[in-house]
């Protein structure tokens, strides 16, 4: 029996042995499976995500940026033109939502809805920003960007004599005589978030509208084709659409200040140079403590109607000369913007896409070519 006992006894250790052992190998196991676990986590916290996992330019030549805005491979997304303007005063607008893009960032005046009899009082569509939700598309095009009427896609600030008796300038537009709804203005900036601004709206049909308006309060309208408001704020509107027009033919406006008992008038007018024909566009006058207004204007060229991407910016053509303040000639300088393709807001959304040079060949003159990339 003790031989038997202990014949049963060995057995009986050896599985026991034996189960150790398997149960070591696993807690080995779970332990390894658990260390590498750990560790190639550690390793995945440690290596940065790929910003631009994949180009879907198979070119090469353009990928989204990590802003998520579409911008050409090797240009930084806050580089700009060497030759662009430097910003002036805060524009005095009534649409304070809307900022300039960075590298066109020089401020412009009110804007005004020419499509009425007179511009109407309400520019709602200024005050959105389509840029807001814009999404990098596959390649850097304008009209995979969103926008709304009106865009500024043009602008630059100089200096001017603010209290003037007599500002003048002329204009010939040599810009495709197919091409509508643009606006060739003329900003001057108050001294207390006022302003002024004339200009012509050509259109296809030999018609042309014409702009002299105030925006401020304490204004006063004078002539039969003003009334008071001005962009759904205080102020004067002044305007007519019938001026006979002609493709390259040359301009003059004018704008003239004189003291009566209750303040200062300003009266518009406009000569056309070939008929030698004036009409005047408007007068109001402001309260005898606006003296004048700030030294410096605003030039700006803008598509205030059809704008339903920026791929509908034209390409535009303009000259200006005689630009003067009491027969003092405005100097202006020469330079150059290369399209960026990144989007601003509000009347500023476009204003990048449009490759465009500014040439100021003497005093008072300055050309304006513009190439709408595509």
């Amino acid at each position: 029996m003790r031989k038997q006992l202990m014949h049963n006894h060995k057995p009986h250790a050896v599985i026991e042995t034996r189960k150790a052992v398997q149960a070591r190998h696993r807690t080995q196991a779970l332990i390894v499976t658990f260390v590498t676990a750990a560790a190639l986590m550690f390793l995945f916290l440690l290596v940065p995500a790929d910003p631009h996992p994949a180009c879907p330019d198979t070119s090469g030549l353009k990928c989204p940026s990590t802003s998520g805005l579409a911008v050409e491979t090797g240009v930084p997304a806050s580089s700009t033109s060497s030759s662009q303007p430097s910003a002036p005063l805060p524009p005095p607008t009534s649409h304070p939502s809307s900022t300039p893009p960075e590298s066109t960032r020089t401020g412009t005046g009110p804007i005004e809805n020419p499509e009425a009899d007179v511009p109407s009082e309400d520019a709602t569509a200024a005050e959105s920003n389509p840029a807001a939700s814009f999404t990098a598309p596959a390649a850097n095009e304008p009209s995979f960007i969103p926008a709304s009427s009106p865009q500024h896609f043009i602008n630059f600030t100089y200096s001017a004599p603010g209290n003037f008796t007599t500002f003048e300038y002329a204009i010939k537009v040599d810009t495709n005589s197919n091409v509508d709804n643009i606006y060739y203005s003329q900003y001057f900036y108050g001294n207390d978030h006022n302003g002024f601004y004339s200009g012509l709206q050509p259109h296809p049909n030999g018609k042309a509208g014409v702009r002299f308006s105030y925006f401020g309060n304490g204004a006063t309208p004078l002539d039969a084709h003003c009334r008071a408001g001005a962009d759904g704020g205080s102020g004067v509107t002044c305007g007519a659409n019938d001026l006979i027009y002609a493709t390259g033919r040359t301009y003059i406006f004018r704008t003239i200040r004189s003291r009566d008992s209750q303040g200062f008038r300003y009266t518009g007018t406009i000569t056309d140079s070939t008929t030698e024909v004036t009409r005047t566009i408007g007068a109001w006058r402001v309260p005898a403590d606006v003296v004048g207004f700030s030294n410096a204007a605003n030039a700006f060229i803008e598509k205030f109607s059809g704008v339903n991407n920026c791929g509908d910016t034209p390409s535009v053509a303009v000259s200006y000369s005689g630009v003067q303040a009491d027969s003092q000639m405005i100097q202006f300088r020469s330079f150059s913007q290369k399209a960026a393709y990144r989007p601003g807001s509000g009347i500023y959304t476009c204003g990048n896409v449009s490759n465009y040079s500014i040439t100021a060949s003497q005093p008072g003159r300055y050309t304006v070519i513009s190439s709408a990339s595509r």
